[in-house]
């Protein structure tokens, strides 16, 4: 029990009951009784005004004192029976306040019990009063015991409140976490895309500037970077958009992102929808494309000339992108663990498991292979459903046509 005013207050009362055994019909002196109550009293002092002023004393120190203050206030009032029993109320008030509570209670009834004996058979006192004085015990034992829970619950309160901030602390920290992740996919995966093809043409402008005669191919070179270097911009405003929760792209802009790859890679590639499409929430949507966006980024960068399939499959459960490369110059940097092409597929990987999506890559003779499995709402699922077996199928061609097939 660590109150404030509790042990200027108890100081205090123990105070108040040596000078009242000073001024009792025995009172101090040098021989006899009253010497014996002197050094009783001295004893009562120490062991009171040690157990309030010792608070991380331990639990045996607590009952040793407990128990020295009991046997004092016993044998006070034996040298002075018709003294005041305010050390008998003094121990009751103390011995709730620390472990161990089983001893401290048990040592308060057996020194009420002497209190009892020495008033009915010593002091001649009446049975009202002896009941009197062991109600005044109980009613200071439940002041002690609660005064002891009032503590109890004010350190509890403390530790809720020190748990809450230290909750909300890792909270701030575990969305600041995210936000950094999440910008820092968003950053890769729209300077990697836009800035590899960037780089490719560029270094075709390099090639083409050291020959005479390749001007005007030396400025459709020129124009594509541009063209590139614009889009970049774009892709930046969008990336912020995207962190403000803005104007996410999604499946609706594939067809676009394979034709940019067209631009920036002038090798062939393909873009087959089947199924009927189905709303995906924003996570979902801007998971699907910048998952389809690094592919292709990495097709660029890692498979040099070699064509490019994108195909999006709308199922009843789940919605499908397989986007692979065919046979071309693979290189180390295309596997999972290698230095070069890590990050890229990390934050494909990080952005998969955020939406509870299944991605898988795969290298082997035929090229390189990314293949992400979206689940769909049973909402969704079921609004599919409804619409029947009919299917649409889009198919995005190397020369730019666009083609549609109902069945």
């Amino acid at each position: 029990m660590n109150h404030p005013l509790l042990a200027p207050l108890g100081l205090l009362v123990v105070l108040v009951v040596i000078a009242d055994a000073a001024i009792g019909e025995v009172g101090f002196g040098l021989t006899g009784q009253p010497l014996a109550l002197t050094v009783v009293c001295a004893v009562f002092l120490v062991s009171a005004s040690t157990f309030l002023l010792w608070r991380r004393a331990s639990p045996g120190v607590t009952a040793a004192l407990l128990t020295v203050l009991a046997a004092s206030v016993v044998a006070m009032h034996l040298l002075d029976p018709q003294g005041p029993v305010l050390g008998l109320l003094l121990l009751a008030a103390f011995a709730p306040l620390r472990p161990p509570h089983a001893i401290a209670t048990a040592l308060t009834i057996a020194a009420a019990l002497a209190f009892n004996v020495t008033q009915l058979l010593v002091a001649g006192e009446t049975l009202v009063l002896t009941v009197a004085t062991d109600a005044a015990v109980a009613f200071f034992y439940l002041v002690g015991t609660l005064l002891r829970r009032e503590q109890q619950q004010r350190e509890r309160g403390d530790r809720l409140v020190a748990e809450l901030e230290a909750s909300r602390a890792a909270e701030r920290e575990a969305v600041a976490e995210a936000a950094r992740g999440r910008l820092a996919r968003e950053l890769h995966d729209v300077l990697a895309h836009t800035l590899s093809g960037l780089t490719i043409q560029l270094q075709a402008a390099r090639l083409l500037s050291s020959r005479g005669d390749a001007s005007e191919e030396l400025a459709r070179v020129i124009d594509r970077s541009h063209d590139l270097a614009r889009a970049g911009v774009v892709e930046a405003k969008r990336a912020v958009g995207a962190l403000r929760g803005e104007g996410v792209p999604g499946a609706s802009d594939l067809p676009a992102l394979v034709e940019e790859h067209k631009l920036a890679s002038s090798c062939p590639a393909t873009l087959v929808i089947s199924g009927t499409a189905v709303p995906l929430s924003a996570e979902q949507g801007l998971t699907l494309y910048r998952t389809a966006q690094e592919a292709l980024t990495n097709a660029r960068k890692h498979a040099r000339g070699a064509p490019v399939a994108v195909t999006l499959a709308w199922k009843p459960e789940q919605v499908v992108l397989v986007v692979q490369n065919g046979t071309g110059p693979i290189t180390s940097e295309m596997n999972p663990a290698p230095r070069g092409g890590r990050y890229g597929l990390q934050g494909m990987a990080e952005r998969a498991r955020l939406i509870g999506a299944d991605l898988t890559t795969r290298s082997d003779a035929d090229g390189f292979t990314v293949r992400l499995s979206i689940p769909l709402p049973a909402a969704a699922s079921e609004s599919e459903a409804d619409h029947g077996a009919g299917q649409e199928v889009v198919s995005v061609h190397q020369d730019g046509e666009n083609t549609r097939k109902g069945q």
